[in-house]
């Protein structure tokens, strides 16, 4: 056998390469045998439709039980067909993740190599298998979910174990950038994963269902990895680049414009038919951190609930519970080291506040501030906004001089009624920015919210019994011009004793007009009436 050496020709042959695959038609070449070996180039022949312009067999030690054989070829041809080729009973890659031929179109070039040992009754599972390949123009339907890829320029690598895909594909429109690998044995660390680089801009969210307005408005630049287990659990991987989004959260008082650096990272677990469940979500900005999880509905995006661990914006160090009645309110719980209130004190008395959506607020902190140099410790509040005005609120806390204050804001009607009450008027009025040169005095502030007149104009009565005046460089003045000596001095000193002080008020359209407002002590009587007009501090 060693000496035998036989070239022969063949035209339009009929190759069965492998029992229960399709065989190979119209095929020509030549081959070689010695004593050990067999060697075949074969041209031009065809497989379901597929072309296969070239291919090497070689069959080693052929006389003996160690006999194998290998083929090495180019196949060529519509994308349906290769993947219906691959599918053939005993290979059946497309079926082990869920697809099949009449999902693809698009040309495919591939190069496939397959060895197996040479003897008539060979087993499909003693093949070892492998495939490099080219695809363009590739389409598929329903590839992720219901969503269609198109216009795909991938490279393929393909084995018994094992397949990756990688290129440029558009999914329903977006360019994207994927990588996708699957793996086909049950010890592998897992079955699928797609890693996909994107520009999601507004077209691709309203696509994928992304309800992301009002909060944010324009591309994210995404990375993502989605990943199944092989006992199906799902989980994803994003990191988003959010410096080309316009971003607004109301109930923060928080914007970030367009070019300002944000980042997102989130990772999150899936079911299939259940709700997103975001274990680990982080937003950074140059002026804004969160971190927290959250559930969002599957279907369009929306948030269900979530818990915010950590908030820090300015002077805010706080967490927040988020959800969602039956009303579509909102529901925010607060609670932690510090909340500014500053943003939100002038909502109280705004009753065109059209930009907050309807919400109610609980909240449980150890610092409300409410002025660069003031704050209200121990604090709880509760408060509830509609979409026409803050509809009611109440407020419990410690001032800086350890007195408390109580604070209840109720609809009555179509008004709205406001009750202040504390032990100590002065903390009170520096706390709100109201007055800075009172001490003490009991307070009772009682206005009525006018939401039913144009304007929604405010009217009260302020009231403070037993409280001191000290520091006040008008008041100073007018003792001077006065000469009340001993009056001015207690003034620069200890202060002035009042004993009670009544101001009724209205305030309408910016403008604050007082009608016979009286103090008294031992030493002076005041009485005054004029108009405070808020947006420029003018005094009449």
């Amino acid at each position: 056998p060693d000496a035998l050496s036989v070239t022969y020709e063949f035209r339009d042959a009929t190759v069965n390469y492998f029992p229960g695959q399709p065989y190979a038609y119209g095929v020509d070449g030549t081959g070689r045998i010695d004593g050990s070996s067999m060697t075949l180039h074969l041209r031009d022949g065809t497989i379901e439709d597929i072309y296969a312009p070239s291919a090497i067999a070689l069959i080693t030690d052929i006389m003996l039980g160690s006999a194998t054989l290998t083929i090495i070829g180019n196949l060529e041809g519509p994308a349906d067909n290769a993947i219906r080729l691959l599918d053939r009973p005993g290979l059946e890659f497309p079926s082990a993740i869920g697809l099949n031929a009449d999902q693809f179109s698009g040309h495919v070039s591939a190069e496939m190599g397959v060895q197996l040992p040479f003897r008539s009754d060979v087993r499909l599972d003693e093949a070892k298998f492998a495939a490099v390949a080219r695809l363009s123009d590739l389409s598929v339907r329903d590839l992720f979910g219901d969503k269609d890829v198109s216009q795909g320029s991938l490279r393929l690598t393909l084995d018994e174990n094992n397949m990756e895909v990688i290129g440029d594909i558009l999914v329903e429109g977006m360019p994207s950038t994927v990588k996708w690998q699957e793996n086909f044995l049950p010890q592998a660390a897992f079955r699928s994963r797609y890693d996909v680089s994107a520009i999601l801009d507004s077209a691709a969210q309203k696509e994928f269902g992304f309800a992301l307005a009002p909060f944010a408005e324009g591309p994210f630049d995404v990375r993502l990895s989605y990943t199944v287990s092989n006992d199906g659990a799902q989980h994803v991987t994003a990191a988003l680049d959010a410096r080309q989004v316009r971003m607004e959260i109301p109930e923060l008082f928080w914007q970030k414009a367009v070019g300002e650096e944000a980042s997102i990272l989130l990772l999150a677990q899936l079911q299939d038919n259940e709700d997103v469940d975001i274990t680990n979500f982080e937003f950074n900005s140059k002026d804004l951190r969160i971190k927290g999880r959250a559930t969002i509905e599957p279907e369009n995006g929306k948030l269900l609930e979530a818990y915010l661990s950590n908030v820090l914006l300015g002077d805010n160090d706080v967490n927040v519970k988020y959800r969602r009645d039956a009303d579509n309110n909102i529901l925010l719980d607060v609670g932690g080291k510090s909340l500014d209130l500053r943003p939100y004190i002038k909502q109280l008395l705004d009753s065109e506040q059209g930009n907050l959506p309807p919400f109610i607020l609980v909240t449980n902190v150890d610092r409300l501030i409410t002025r660069a140099d003031q704050q209200i410790t121990n604090v709880r509040a509760r408060v509830i906004n509609t979409a026409e005005r803050l509809e009611s609120a109440f407020l419990t806390g410690t001032l800086v001089t350890g007195s408390e204050i109580r604070l209840v804001l109720e609809p009555d009607g179509a008004k709205r009624r406001l009750v202040v009450r504390s032990d100590d008027a002065g903390s009170v009025a520096r706390a709100f920015n109201i007055y800075d040169n009172a001490v003490g005095g009991r307070l009772v502030l009682d206005a009525t919210l006018h939401d039913d007149e144009p304007g929604a104009p405010v009217s009260g009565n302020v009231t403070i019994e037993d409280y001191r005046v000290i520091n006040a460089p008008t008041l100073a003045q007018l003792l001077a011009i006065a000469s009340f000596t001993g009056i001015f001095e207690a003034l620069q000193g200890d202060g002035i004793t009042f004993s009670n002080f009544r101001l009724p008020f209205d305030l309408k359209d910016g403008v604050v007009t007082v009608e016979n407002a009286q103090t008294a002590g031992i030493s002076i009587g005041v009485n005054a009436s004029g108009k405070i007009n808020l947006d420029n501090d003018q005094v009449d």
